[in-house]
């Protein structure tokens, strides 16, 4: 699963549901790590393919449902 979630998120790095999945399979495999570096790179990665208040929320709730499985809490609060 890890090596199909990671070629999905080099293929489609402005897919947010990528990025949360990736970061919820670390997380629950006990790569905390892994994960935390994870949701750096969709930080980096993520933006809202328009202007609109749609896209903008689809990436601010995947940055902070990023961050909230790596218990960064203060960062998650950030993006909700």
């Amino acid at each position: 699963a890890r090596k199909a979630l990671d070629a999905a998120a080099r293929a489609n790095p402005a897919a947010p549901e990528v990025w949360v999945s990736l970061v919820r399979f670390l997380v629950t495999t006990g790569q905390s790590k892994e994960a935390a570096d994870a949701a750096d790179r969709a930080a980096d990665k993520l933006r809202p393919k328009t202007d609109s208040p749609s896209d903008r929320a689809t990436v601010a709730l995947a940055l902070g449902a990023c961050r909230e499985l790596c218990g960064q809490l203060p960062k998650a609060e950030g993006h909700y």
